[in-house]
């Protein structure tokens, strides 16, 4: 669908994460890699006793060819996968979030 848009002209994106109670930590991670360049950090856990964990994008993934900007909407009710989304993108200063 976003390369329909890009094909009809489009050069602004709003991503509409509103409401979004989450889902599959993977297919956040899909639509990461269309605007996050490979092996982008998405998550990055610490727990208690000091250790963690990194979550990157696959590096075979293919983002899109876009500098485009990019608005990311997201309210009380964006949860879980949404949430690692949103802050993903913005962590990666690929987009603004608001709300």
């Amino acid at each position: 669908a976003i390369l329909d848009l890009k094909a009809r002209g489009a050069r602004r994106f709003i991503l509409d994460l509103r409401d979004n109670p989450g889902g599959l930590v993977n297919a956040g991670l899909e639509v990461a890699s269309m605007w996050l360049e490979p092996r982008s950090t998405v998550l990055h856990t610490v727990t208690q006793d000091g250790g963690g964990q990194t979550v990157r994008l696959p590096g075979e993934l293919v983002p899109l060819d876009s500098d485009d900007p990019l608005v990311v909407l997201v309210n009380k009710n964006s949860a879980s996968a949404s949430e690692i989304l949103a802050g993903a993108l913005k962590d990666n200063g690929r987009a603004e979030l608001l709300g």
